[in-house]
């Protein structure tokens, strides 16, 4: 009777160390899930950060790139082919309807002479102010 107290009593000890374990272990699971899930939430917050600083820095190279005198210079070129092509259509359109250039030169036509007679910048500042 003693031996089986003694075996019982050795168990109970055991079980009661496994319990302990099985408590430890959970609490353990628990932790590292909760250490988990703030890791993740940490990373949404660093990529969401990282995106908001990529769009930023592209409005910003891109507000810059539109101040920049390259785009001004773009814009010009472009400007000026455009203004080009329609110039000589409108010439095209001029001298195919019958327009008597022999009788009525068209000098104020002519694109060079033109763009020369358009004022600079700075002319144009000093009339608008007149």
């Amino acid at each position: 009777m003693k031996e089986i107290e003694e075996v019982r009593g050795a168990s109970d000890a055991e079980k009661r160390s496994l319990e302990q374990k099985l408590t430890d272990s959970e609490a353990s699971i628990i932790r590292l899930q909760d250490e988990m899930n703030k890791a993740g939430e940490e990373a949404e917050e660093k990529i969401k950060r990282a995106q908001e600083e990529a769009e930023a820095s592209w409005e910003k190279r891109k507000a810059d790139f539109l101040k920049s005198d390259e785009f001004d210079k773009l814009c010009s070129t472009r400007a000026l082919s455009f203004f080009q092509q329609g110039f000589d259509g409108c010439l095209a359109q001029v001298r195919d309807n019958g327009y008597p250039e022999a009788e009525h030169p068209f000098s104020f036509l002519d694109v060079l002479k033109s763009l020369e007679a358009l004022p600079d910048d700075g002319e144009a500042g000093l009339s608008g102010e007149k």
